[in-house]
């Protein structure tokens, strides 16, 4: 095994197995292509004019051949991390970030190369889910507030949704979730000739009937595709059990995904083994207070909703904070970028 990992080996990387589609980016529009990746690799224009030797991070000495086995393995990731760092140094400028020091945890540098290779660690790609492909497993969420050091890994899914009723718990451990394809609504009936009375009730009965069959199971928390009408979620909150309503079939997918449920249908025959579960679920508001110089002045609130320690690990979301709206930006697309590399840079030391 060679003990580093050099220019040519990521760029050729790069240029073999970048993914067509890298994700979606709903806080800020953001898109990434192939191109785009590749740019941050051509020397001309790339990093190359930018690049710093790795004698400004350390030495990039070798441990003896005589050390321990473990010791001269913990030497060459060393000494990978470094050259991984010294990349992450290279293109910050080309995103106009400041590189900072080093050792400072407030820099970009140190955030986006830590968060980065702990992604790495973590990915598992599953042939049989989302193909192959490390940056269909992550989502990068943007946060303008708090200190760049509070920037995360959460081992889950983090998304902008919100309980359907204030009264719902929004705090639980280890929660039962139950995920549900479509929608829960009344059921029309076409008889003209009955009275009010009478097709209420016939509208009713199939939904007391669904509901009550969702009881059954004991969820915890109730996330559905399409809409849930209003007596519905008020026996669901006679039961305790937290509703997300209107959720995207992509988003939907992904959290069934991670917490190893199923997305189910009223008419399907339901078992327990339909429920996914997490080790954490809540919600959380955040002001936020570092906008763009156009916004000065102004605060808003993002509301933002955890599925946190979840049992499959087919799903990571990095939450960038702190700096402004238009920072986080730049931040953001240099964090899918180097959690590529740094993925194919853990397969080249295997």
């Amino acid at each position: 095994m060679e003990a580093s990992l050099n220019r040519q080996d990521v760029t050729k990387a790069l240029s073999n197995d970048c993914s067509e589609d890298l994700m979606d980016d709903e806080d800020f529009g953001v898109h990434a292509s192939n191109s785009q990746s590749r740019q941050y690799m051509q020397t001309n224009g790339g990093y190359g004019q930018h690049l710093p030797t790795s004698s400004s991070f350390g030495s990039g000495e070798f441990q003896s051949p005589d050390r321990s086995n473990e010791e001269h393995k913990n030497s060459i990731k060393k000494e990978v991390d470094l050259q991984f760092k010294t990349l992450i140094a290279g293109m910050l400028p080309v995103e106009k970030l400041p590189v900072g020091k080093e050792g400072d945890k407030e820099s970009w540098l140190e955030i986006i190369t830590d968060l980065s290779l702990e992604v790495a660690t973590l990915l598992r790609p599953h042939a049989k889910g989302r193909g192959m492909d490390p940056i269909k497993y992550v989502k990068i969420k943007c946060l303008a507030s708090g200190r760049c050091s509070d920037s995360t890994v959460v081992k889950g899914v983090v998304c902008k949704k919100n309980v359907a009723h204030h009264r719902m718990p929004s705090n639980l451990e280890k929660p039962r979730i139950l995920i549900l394809g479509g929608a829960l609504e009344y059921q029309r009936v076409s008889n003209l000739l009955s009275s009010f009375d009478t097709l209420l009730q016939q509208e009713m009965d199939p939904l007391k009937m669904a509901v009550a069959k969702i009881d059954t199971y004991h969820p915890d928390i109730l996330l559905s595709e399409k809409s849930v009408s209003r007596d519905a979620e008020e026996y669901l909150l006679s039961k305790d059990i937290s509703l997300v309503q209107n959720i995207e079939r992509p988003l939907l997918e992904r959290i069934a995904s991670c917490t190893g449920g199923q997305i189910v249908q009223l008419t399907d025959q339901l078992s327990s083994q339909n429920l996914g579960y997490c080790d954490q679920f809540y919600v959380k508001r955040s002001l936020e207070e570092h906008l763009t110089t156009g916004h000065a002045g102004e605060k808003l609130v993002k509301t933002l909703m955890y599925f946190e320690g979840c049992p499959k690990p087919l799903g990571y979301t990095v939450l960038l904070r702190g700096a402004n709206v238009d920072e986080l930006k730049k931040a953001k697309r240099l964090m899918r970028w180097g959690i590529y590399v740094a993925y194919r840079r853990s397969l080249l030391k295997k």
